[in-house]
């Protein structure tokens, strides 16, 4: 039986967001499994959501946004600034970036794309142009490249955030090599 005074995940999620206490926020949502999140983050009060994400590292709100109802994330993301929002999706994959920009109106996807890089910009123009559920649609244009020498103990500690990307994947990663 659960204790009457335990507070829930949400519950101690909103008392952080309303204290502004960012590195708290990080590591309580560090604690959590993505299922949890994404309950914590349904049941927050609206604009509670939409501060979490400007309280939030670029990276990390990514990852929580990642972790979200998709109707929802596009709802948030939309609310942000044009930059705030493009510093969120500058941090995900590039097939998540196009289908995050072509759930939004396109005044606001437009907005965006003017804060994303040049190179990045058309990058997500040629990967909208595929059917969403073709080929081209539902790849990635991220690789990682090691020298052949490299075991896989000297490549593990490369930055999480691109293991964690790799993990996410649902289709095995092609080994080539070149």
């Amino acid at each position: 039986m659960s204790n009457m005074n335990e507070i829930r995940p949400w519950e101690h999620l909103e008392n952080l967001i309303d204290a502004d206490a960012a590195e708290e926020i990080k590591i309580h949502l560090d604690s959590l499994q993505s299922e949890d999140i994404a309950s914590a983050v349904s049941h927050i009060g609206k604009e509670a959501r939409f501060k979490l994400l400007t309280l939030l590292n670029p990276e990390d709100a990514a990852e929580v946004v990642e972790d979200i109802p998709w109707v929802q994330a596009v709802k948030m993301l939309e609310n942000l600034t044009a930059k705030d929002a493009a510093a969120i999706i500058n941090e995900m994959r590039s097939d998540d970036q196009v289908d995050f920009l072509t759930d939004m109106s396109a005044e606001g996807a437009e907005a965006i794309m003017v804060e994303l890089e040049d190179e990045q910009v058309e990058n997500i123009r040629k990967l909208i142009k595929f059917a969403p559920n073709s080929a081209g649609g539902l790849m990635i244009t991220e690789f990682l490249a090691f020298d052949e020498s490299k075991t896989v103990g000297d490549v593990s500690g490369r930055p999480q955030r691109w293991l964690g990307k790799i993990q996410k994947l649902q289709s095995p990663i092609p080994i080539c090599n070149v």
